[in-house]
């Protein structure tokens, strides 16, 4: 535990460069750079389906709980007398409990990319999960389980896990391994097929994996007709970008970064967009490259490139006689979607607005987002800062994570160090919950972050 003195040393010899530290510790940058723009910040509740209220954010996070994941974690189904590894016997409990912090895990998984977008979310059930169940059920239907590498070293231990996943690799019978095999099959594949009728009850496995091929399907049939027409979310986006159009912030301005924590939620905006106004340019970056579209076509381009034609006066080499930037030759662009590797060491002051397409789980990186745009000298007297929270209700909101994050911490509570794990989720749950209620209604001051962290020490 930090003492209070620990933050007072940081403050005096530590240099402080949050817009009030400035402020503080910098009185005359403001007279010699400029002032920091004023921001204003807006919050958004999109539904999901613009033809449909039936589908929305708790309606399927329930379905996701009613999800047994036991494709995941079909140690859920060892038959009766099958005991996990003698030389892991003191830690059996914690094992079992780690599989069911792993169901867990993709429970928040799905839930996050169902906050993202719908085309993450669909992508996540149809390609992740529900392949993974239709996979154990055919794996099933030939007498087989498959368990992940750390699974199966659990259960069967090292050294028979490793000859399970040899002879895996090669699909042969364990039993029948040579030294040449046991050379071929090393590096490939680590995932562990088990004979089921040996390990697992069947009947059990096989009822769950049907359930939850239920589930999945219900849910697909719910959002697999939410494309690019019907994305409430996305229409919500071009209210956005159309409000800014017909009254800007600052005069001729047209310029906004749209941040997203995931690629794919990334690709499918700026794609949809593109196609939507082929007479813009618009840009998506995951990376250290990206892709431009214009006039309906697409462009590989380099990172550094897609930022100099985005912020030509915060990114390119100034002239030294004009003061002017040696823009590139290519036209400027007018919108990028990124993840956040634009969110932290980057300079794009040109840009005047700023779009959360969806709530980082972490509220420091929203303050490290909008910090791309909030900077002392900039061009733009005025910014703003949009926010797309995934339902009205922030408890609500923080109650769906809270149950799921519950489920991770039974995994820890057997440890030595359990009971303060599954506290210290709680205490981050909260700390997150005040955060996020002052940034749903407030603008971003990343001191009061660093103030609220010190409270929790």
């Amino acid at each position: 535990v930090l003492p209070p003195t620990y933050f007072r040393l940081l403050e005096r010899y530590t240099i402080a460069r949050s817009q009030s530290g400035i402020s503080k510790f910098y009185a005359d940058a403001e007279t010699e750079i400029g002032v920091f723009p004023k921001c204003k910040s807006l919050s958004c509740y999109p539904e999901i389906d613009t033809q449909s209220a039936r589908v929305d954010v708790t309606t399927l996070s329930d379905r996701l709980n009613d999800l047994t994941l036991v494709a995941y974690n079909p140690t859920h189904c060892l038959r009766a007398g099958i005991r996990w590894h003698e030389e892991e016997e003191g830690k059996q409990l914690l094992d079992k409990n780690r599989q069911k912090s792993l169901t867990a895990l993709m429970r928040i998984n799905a839930l996050k990319r169902l906050e993202s977008s719908v085309d993450s979310f669909r992508r996540t059930v149809r390609d992740a999960v529900l392949a993974r169940t239709q996979a154990q059920l055919e794996a099933l239907a030939k007498g087989t389980v498959r368990l992940p590498w750390v699974t199966a070293k659990a259960l069967l231990g090292e050294a028979e896990a490793k000859r399970q996943a040899k002879a895996a690799a090669l699909g042969i019978d364990p039993d029948t391994l040579d030294e040449d095999d046991e050379a071929l099959a090393e590096g490939l594949s680590r995932e562990v097929v088990l004979p089921a009728k040996q390990y697992f009850d069947v009947a059990a496995l096989k009822r769950y994996l049907k359930q939850d091929l239920g589930v999945l399907k219900g849910i697909l049939d719910d959002v697999e007709s939410v494309g690019p027409a019907r994305d409430a979310k996305l229409a919500e986006l071009e209210h956005v970008l159309q409000e800014k159009v017909d009254h800007p912030l600052n005069p001729g301005n047209e310029k906004t970064l749209i941040f997203s924590a995931f690629a794919d939620t990334v690709e499918y905006v700026a794609k949809a967009l593109a196609e939507r106004h082929p007479e813009r340019h618009i840009a998506c970056v995951s990376g250290s490259k990206g892709i431009v579209w214009h006039g309906g076509r697409a462009k590989a381009e380099e990172m550094g490139r897609i930022l100099r034609r985005f912020a030509p006066y915060a990114q390119c080499p100034k002239n030294p006689e004009t003061g002017e930037p040696r823009r590139e030759k290519e036209p400027e662009i007018d919108w990028v979607v990124a993840t956040d590797c634009l969110s932290e060491g980057q300079n794009l002051q040109d840009c005047d607005l700023v779009v959360h397409y969806d709530i980082h789980w972490n509220p420091l990186r929203l303050a490290q987002r909008i910090g791309r745009i909030d900077r002392i000298g900039s061009r733009n007297k005025f910014i703003r800062n949009v926010l797309f929270w995934p339902c009205k209700d922030l408890n609500q909101y923080i109650g769906l994570e809270r149950m799921v994050r519950a489920k991770i911490a039974v995994g820890a509570i057997v440890a030595p160090d359990g009971a303060a794990l599954g506290n210290e989720v709680k205490q981050d749950l909260d700390y997150r919950e005040r955060q996020l209620q002052a940034i749903q209604h407030s603008r971003f001051d990343m001191d009061a972050f660093f103030t609220g962290a010190q409270g929790e020490f």
